[in-house]
């Protein structure tokens, strides 16, 4: 009996990680959340093929205000050794794993990917409100 308790819960909590979730971001963007990874994108959420992924994964916090989306990605060691250009790919990181994102809703425009110094820069430059300063 015990034994089938377990099998129970470990299938229902497989099936709950597994089970997608979204938020409406505004203006069309919304945040996805599926098998540990989240991705931004724009477009109509009801609509299935009228997504573009504006942020992909690994999205691990995000907020947002009337104006911008900010968000926080992290980069799996995966990505590095996936990257065609190590090198490159690393200098361009700083070795950093993970990436600030700036999204103008009203423009449609991206910063990013961003290191921590170019994200503080920017924030200040552009001036967003502090309840969506990562």
């Amino acid at each position: 009996m015990v034994l089938i308790a377990l099998i129970w819960l470990f299938f229902s909590n497989c099936y709950h990680k597994d089970e997608a979730s979204s938020e409406l971001l505004g203006s069309d963007y919304f945040y996805v959340s599926s098998s540990q990874r989240g991705m931004i994108y724009k477009g109509d959420l009801e609509k299935t093929n009228t997504h573009i992924l504006k942020i992909s994964g690994n999205v691990e916090k995000y907020l947002f205000d009337d104006q911008f989306i900010t968000a926080l990605r992290h980069i799996t060691p995966l990505e590095f050794h996936d990257s065609s250009s190590n090198d490159l790919f690393r200098q361009q990181h700083n070795g950093d794993t993970l990436q600030y994102w700036i999204i103008n809703k009203a423009n449609d425009s991206m910063y990013g990917p961003l290191d921590s110094v170019k994200y503080k820069v920017l924030i200040n430059q552009l001036n967003l409100n502090p309840k969506i300063k990562l």
